[in-house]
């Protein structure tokens, strides 16, 4: 016989209801947390690490084999004032702007004497640019990129490969004729250190101009010190339409410092980039 009567004992209570509907929309907050984390992840990601393979680079690579190397160095230091890069020409300038623009997959090829910047700056720098300079539009490339050398020495031309993400343009730059291992052989001697122990012995051949101790590799044959000419290496960013290098850049970024050590990359491993290089573009300086 079927029992009809309402029993109250057997619904749900109150604070059950409630658990339920918390571990509900719990779980859907999760759903929409992943979906939102992978599609800002799509966004956002920067591309693999990539080498980019010139022409020369892969006649030099086929040519030594396992001899070839490619290093790589990390830097993320921006230079807040121009004036305090130490390059020989003296300048005393400092930043104007300060776009967010960054670097990263520096390379170092020895044996082609090119070296190999990623550049990444988010889309709305565009806006940033028309807005300070009063433009409409900007057509094609927004920027010129130079190497400044320690010695003063400007390269202003390189080849480059471009990729984009929903939120970043990406530029991969190759600069040309950048020897990072030219020296000059210094006989250094107690007295003509900057510092020595009680001993005689040498502990620093110069000194930096914060004080900090240099020293210098030893050349095997004649037992002189090799005294680098190229301790420092920076990317000076212009725009376009206003490139004048008697003025600070938009952007300096520190892409070599000799006080760091070279990491050797596995470049049999690595991601090969043989995209077509386009010239890097024309430009008038301005007086």
């Amino acid at each position: 016989m079927e029992d009809n009567e309402y029993h109250p004992e057997f619904e749900p209570s109150k604070a059950s209801k409630i658990i339920k509907n918390v571990f509900k929309y719990a779980f859907f907050a999760l759903i929409i947390f992943i979906y939102g984390f992978f599609i800002l992840r799509f966004c956002t990601s920067e591309p693999d690490t990539k080498i980019i393979w010139t022409p020369e680079a892969l006649q030099a690579k086929q040519e030594l084999g396992d001899s070839f190397k490619v290093y790589t160095q990390e830097q993320h230091i921006f230079i807040d004032e121009y004036k305090n890069v130490p390059v020989a020409d003296g300048s005393d300038r400092t930043m104007r702007y300060g776009y967010n623009i960054s670097i990263f997959d520096i390379m170092y090829f020895p044996a082609t004497k090119q070296l190999q910047v990623t550049v990444r700056y988010n889309k709305s720098i565009m806006e940033d640019l028309m807005d300070e300079y009063g433009v409409d539009t900007i057509d094609g490339e927004p920027f010129l990129y130079t190497l400044l050398l320690e010695d003063g020495t400007r390269i202003s031309t390189y080849r480059y490969t471009a990729t984009s993400t929903n939120r970043y343009y990406f530029r991969y730059l190759i600069f040309d004729n950048v020897d990072l291992n030219t020296y000059e052989l210094v006989d250094y001697n107690e007295e003509n250190s900057a510092v020595v122990d009680e001993d005689g012995k040498i502990l620093a051949h110069e000194t930096t101009s914060d004080g900090g101790n240099i020293l210098y590799d030893t050349d095997e044959e004649t037992g002189m010190e090799k005294v680098y000419k190229i301790n420092y290496v920076y990317l000076d960013t212009y725009f376009m339409g206003d490139v004048n290098f008697e003025e600070a850049p938009i952007s300096c970024l520190l892409v070599y410092e000799r006080d760091i050590k070279f990491k050797e990359v596995n470049w049999k491993k690595a991601k090969e980039n043989t995209s077509v290089l386009i010239p890097s573009p024309a430009f008038i300086q301005k007086d």
